[in-house]
C-alpha cells in the first residue's frame, strides 16, 4: 500500500498549474471544458481540457461533449457582458500537437506555433468564426467531426 508513485514532476508541476490557473481565474464550461480570459493578452481566451477517461468515454462521447462545450462557450461569449472585448479564442495542448486534423475539423486553425519537447501546440479560431461554428444562429452545429469518426 505505501508503495510510492512513479509520477514524473513534469507531469506534476503540469498538472498543478493547470490547477491553479483553473482555480484562480477559470471557468468550468463542462465536464471536459474550461476556459480562462487571459489576463496577459488582452481579448483571448484560452480552452483547456480535464483529465478524462478516454477508455471509458469513448472518441465519439468525448467529441459530443467537447462540442457541446464549444456551444455552451459560443453562448457565453454572446450574452456574457464581460466577454464582449474577446477576439479570438486559443487552445494549447499536447491533443493540438498530436492530431491537429482534429482540431481543423471543430474549427480552430493550428498556427504552427509548437513546444516540440512538451509535444504541445497551439490552435486558434476567431470570434467571429467560432459563433459561427457555435454560436445561437448556428442551431445544428455541424457534425463533421463524429461523422468522420463512424466512416
Amino acid at each position: 500500500m505505501n508503495e510510492k508513485l512513479n509520477i514524473a514532476k513534469d507531469t506534476l508541476r503540469a498538472a498543478r498549474q493547470e490547477s491553479e490557473a483553473y482555480f484562480n481565474d477559470g471557468q468550468r464550461i463542462n465536464e471536459l471544458l474550461w476556459y480562462h480570459v487571459a489576463q496577459d493578452l488582452p481579448g483571448e481566451i484560452g480552452i483547456h481540457l480535464f483529465q478524462a477517461d478516454m477508455d471509458s468515454l469513448g472518441i465519439k462521447n468525448f467529441i459530443r461533449i467537447y462540442k457541446e462545450g464549444l456551444s455552451e462557450l459560443a453562448h457565453r461569449i454572446e450574452t456574457d457582458p464581460t466577454l464582449t472585448d474577446i477576439k479570438q479564442i486559443t487552445a494549447w495542448s499536447h491533443i493540438v500537437y498530436s492530431n491537429p486534423g482534429l482540431l481543423r475539423l471543430l474549427g480552430f486553425e493550428p498556427t504552427g506555433e509548437q513546444d516540440k519537447k512538451r509535444k504541445e501546440a497551439l490552435a486558434i479560431s476567431s470570434r467571429a468564426d467560432f459563433l459561427e461554428r457555435y454560436g445561437s444562429k448556428n442551431e445544428h452545429p455541424d457534425a463533421e467531426a463524429v461523422d468522420m469518426l463512424e466512416s
